[in-house]
Parts: structure tokens; C-alpha cells; sequence
């Protein structure tokens, strides 16, 4: 009987130890759930270069490598306003490293520095006589900056700016192209939707 009265009391005591162990489990294994990849898109736009104003769309994954640290790729399409006389598209890929962090613990909203190398693809359709660049591939490089917000776990806005190097070739009116390699730099910015896994 006396021993059948502690039969509960043993039991109560060993659940709640059980508690215990299991809560500080939870809580440090918050940063291990943070998700371990981003796949992003939405509108990108750039002032300066060859197209002095263009828009167009952004895409790619971000993979995490370490709480702070991820790897980006990166895909953009831009194109000429329709109304000028240079028919030019270009499509840009890059790749690199992103740095990341929040404002504070608690914050929803977290800063990153990012610098990403990869190549350009531009293509200028317009009559000869209009040519101001000639159809080119080259290499390109970025430096940017941002801010990310987060809606949810999984979901969150980013919103990107920043400079891009990049060297095309001058073309002339008329008659034999005589190629001239130029630096064009430019600004670019982006607005995308973020969901993580």
C-alpha cells in the first residue's frame, strides 16, 4: 500500500524531468532549423550602362553554409524600353558568397553584403545603322547590398541594390565593325519574394 502511494508520485517526478531535459533541447536547436535553402524571383531594374534605364526579372537559390554564410546564384533578364531604337536584351549570371546578418536576435528584419562573379550574355537586335553596341558575351562582377524581411518562417521579402562591372564592344554606324572594349558600369536594384525550405 505504501509502496503503490509513491508509484505516482515517481512517475509525476520522472515526467517532469523528462520536461526538463527536453526543453533546452528546443531551444538551441532554433538556429539548426533555420532553413537551408531560399529559391527567390521578382523584378529587377538597372540605371546606367548601355540600356540607361531597363527592367526586367530575377531568379535563383541561395544555399546556407553556415548561420551568416550562404551561396548565391543568380539569374537576370533585362531589356530596353520598347520605345528606343536599340533592340537589347541581356541576360546576366552570377555566383558567389552572401553575408548575413540579423539586427538582433529577435528581429525580423536581417542585412547582407554580398560579391558575385559570373558572365553576361548581351544581345543588341536592332537595324545596323542603330547599333550603338555590338552582340557580346563577357565576364561580369557585382557588389551588393540589401535587407531581407521576414513575413514568415518560410516566406520573406528582399529588397537588393547595387554595382555592376561588366566590358562590351563599341560598334560603329556603318561599314566594318571595329571593335572597341569598354567598362560599363552600372546600378542595379531588385525587389524579390523569398521562400525557404
Amino acid at each position: 500500500m505504501h509502496v503503490s502511494g509513491l508509484f505516482p508520485i515517481l512517475l509525476i517526478v520522472s515526467i517532469s524531468c523528462a520536461g526538463a531535459q527536453v526543453q533546452p533541447v528546443a531551444g538551441s536547436s532554433r538556429s539548426n532549423s533555420t532553413p537551408a535553402v531560399e529559391v527567390f524571383g521578382g523584378f529587377a531594374g538597372a540605371a546606367g550602362g548601355p540600356i540607361s534605364s531597363s527592367y526586367g526579372f530575377n531568379g535563383g537559390a541561395d544555399f546556407r553554409l553556415s548561420q551568416r554564410f550562404l551561396l548565391v546564384g543568380d539569374v537576370r533578364y533585362f531589356r530596353d524600353p520598347p520605345q528606343t531604337e536599340n533592340k537589347m536584351s541581356e541576360i546576366l549570371f552570377t555566383g558567389g558568397p552572401r553575408y548575413q546578418v540579423p539586427l538582433s536576435h529577435s528581429s525580423r528584419t536581417s542585412v547582407f553584403g554580398e560579391f558575385l562573379v559570373g558572365g553576361e550574355i548581351f544581345r543588341n537586335s536592332g537595324q545596323a545603322y542603330t547599333y550603338s553596341y555590338n552582340s557580346t558575351t563577357n565576364l561580369a562582377l557585382e557588389a551588393n547590398g540589401g535587407l531581407n524581411y521576414d513575413l514568415s518562417r518560410h516566406l520573406a521579402l528582399r529588397f537588393e541594390g547595387g554595382y555592376l562591372y561588366n566590358g562590351l564592344t563599341n560598334s560603329t554606324y556603318s561599314g566594318p565593325v571595329t571593335p572597341a572594349k569598354f567598362n560599363c558600369n552600372r546600378v542595379d536594384f531588385i525587389a524579390d519574394l523569398v521562400y525557404r525550405f
